[in-house]
């Protein structure tokens, strides 16, 4: 599998962003810039690939700062997190059953 160029990782983040008022998913405050520090944001997976979520799934993307994601672990999401996936999810298109309509 190829992997997916740091550019295009960026601009795939940045539009998914887009849909969480360029907010971290994890901790609610705004994104930095993309410049690898702190509070640059990085695609957590909603369900931890650990756990068996997968991996290019856009259903299981968000985005949050790099450290938070890196504090999140792969544990999973908590009730409070379920509602914010699925009020993201909703306004990004996507159906309960998981397909985008």
């Amino acid at each position: 599998m190829r992997a997916v160029s740091r550019s295009k990782s960026a601009r795939r983040r940045q539009r998914l962003a887009g849909f969480q008022d360029s907010r971290c998913f994890l901790c609610g405050k705004p994104l930095g810039p993309e410049d690898g520090g702190p509070d640059a944001p990085s695609t957590h997976h909603f369900i931890p690939l650990a756990k068996g979520g997968p991996r290019n799934a856009l259903v299981n993307q968000v985005v949050a700062h790099r450290h938070c994601n890196q504090q999140a672990g792969d544990r999973m999401p908590t009730k409070r997190e379920w509602g914010r996936y699925l009020r993201i999810m909703w306004a990004r298109g996507f159906s309960a059953d998981g397909s985008n309509s």
